[in-house]
Order: structure tokens, then C-alpha cells, then sequence
């Protein structure tokens, strides 16, 4: 993972000032936060169709905005797929990785759920540029996102907020991120790792049990009655719960 000749000008991953707000407030003193949006996403630079995803270019991009700003080590906080690209980076470049925290995150992406958003096409991909991103993420939401508890202003949100995402876009992070497996990487992952997840989650709850076993310092959190979607749903506890986390691993650490 990563590409000596990427430089942070090339990448071009815009850090976003909009951070997660219950996390930011329960911790003015802490150091600054840092949240890129990937290529092609949010305020980054527009890419030409045709663009292709790999865990390396992403690795690649990532590591080029820690080095544009001076972050030689950082705590990675993840959701769904931001938590496999920190597993990811941990595991290729563990200098830069003092801690993971994973929310909603599978060790990959279930048979069943890829089956379920193909909506009828061959894979997923066919069918976000078949439907378009909004509606294809309408379709298939209660899976992302816990309907029984999210109020229809928090569903809208979120299909807005992806339908900001070109199709071709969205597609082919899809046909990316489900072809990675982190099952084998978890072993060699030696950071402290915090997995929070809804009991309830058919994308991640299941694959909690094979991270708990398998990474040598995890701990896992569990909110039960809950299905995905956990840091939308409930964030003041999600922030609560990282900081404490990361309090106690450097208690352990001194």
C-alpha cells in the first residue's frame, strides 16, 4: 500500500472543516482533526470517467495528505469503509498508526448484502449507474442505515448527501472496497482497535466476533438494538466511547 511517487500536491484530497461535532466538542484541548474526503468526493478534485479505485492508490493519496501536513502518526477514526482503509493502512505502514477506531466496519462486504444491492443487475456497481446514486442508496438504505430509529430528516440527509456523488463515482468505489478481504491482515495489526457496531447491523455485526478474536488489542463495543448507522444515530455516545478508548490506550502506553 502506498506509491513513493505520489506527492501530497498530486493527490489533491481536501480536508474537510465539518467534522464530527459530538467528537470535536468533547475535546477542544485534543490535537487538531483531520478529515479528507477521498478523490472524486465531497469538495476534492473531480475525476475523469474511467478513474478506477485500488487500496494502494487510495493508501497512496492518504498518506500524501499526512505528509502535506506534517502527521507523522495519527488515530484513525473509520466508518464502514473509512474503517477498512485504516485497517489497510495500519497494516502497511503501522509507524503512522497509533490507534484504530471502526464504527459499522466489516472485515469485507457479505455475500448477502452484495446480492441485495445489485437491485437485479450483476453487482452492485451496474446498479448505482443503472439507478443513479440517490436512488439506488433510497433502495437499499435500511441496510446503511437503521430506519426503525432514524427520523425521515436524517434519511433524506443521507441519500442527499450521497447523490452528491457521481454514479461512475460511486461505482467504482464499490467494485473496490468489495474486493478486499482484511481477514488476514487483522493478525499483524498491532495498534489498539476500538470496533463499535449495532448489534443489529446485517453489514458489520456478524464479522465483530472475527475482529475481536483475531486482533491482538481489540476491544469491542457493541450498541444493542441497534442496526447500522450507529454514528449518525447516536454520535455523543459514539464520541464518548472513542475518547475513552484512546484516554486508557495511553494510559497503557505511559
Amino acid at each position: 500500500m502506498g506509491d513513493a511517487n505520489t506527492r501530497a500536491d498530486d493527490a489533491r484530497l481536501r480536508p474537510q472543516c465539518e467534522v464530527l461535532e459530538p467528537l470535536c466538542s468533547a475535546g477542544r484541548r485534543s490535537p487538531p482533526r483531520l478529515s479528507p474526503d477521498l478523490l472524486g468526493c465531497g469538495k476534492s478534485d473531480v475525476l475523469a470517467l474511467g478513474y478506477a479505485y485500488t487500496p494502494e492508490k487510495i493508501g497512496a493519496q492518504i498518506l500524501a495528505v499526512l505528509d502535506r501536513y506534517s502527521l507523522s502518526r495519527v488515530h484513525w477514526v473509520g466508518e464502514s469503509s473509512g474503517g477498512i482503509i485504516g485497517l489497510l493502512l495500519a497494516a502497511a505502514h503501522p509507524e503512522r498508526v497509533a490507534s484504530l477506531v471502526l464504527c459499522n466496519t466489516p472485515t469485507r462486504i457479505p455475500d448477502e448484502i452484495r446480492g441485495i444491492y445489485s437491485l437485479g443487475q450483476e453487482s452492485t456497481a451496474a446498479a448505482i449507474r443503472a439507478h443513479g446514486t440517490g436512488a439506488w442508496c433510497r433502495q437499499t438504505l435500511g441496510y446503511r442505515l437503521d430506519l426503525e430509529h432514524a427520523s425521515e430528516e436524517l434519511r433524506e440527509w443521507c441519500i442527499a448527501e450521497m447523490d452528491r456523488t457521481r454514479p461512475d463515482i460511486a461505482a467504482a468505489l464499490h467494485e473496490c472496497f468489495e474486493a478486499i478481504d482484511a481477514r488476514p491482515l487483522l493478525p499483524e495489526i498491532k495498534a489498539p482497535v476500538l470496533m463499535m457496531s449495532g448489534d443489529k447491523s446485517r453489514i458489520a455485526s456478524e464479522q465483530q466476533k472475527i475482529f475481536a478474536e483475531t486482533l491482538p488489542r481489540g476491544r469491542l463495543e457493541l450498541f444493542a438494538g441497534y442496526g447500522h448507522g450507529i454514528n449518525l444515530l447516536l454520535p455523543e455516545r459514539c464520541a464518548r466511547t472513542a475518547l475513552e478508548f484512546w484516554r486508557t490506550a495511553e494510559e497503557v502506553r505511559r
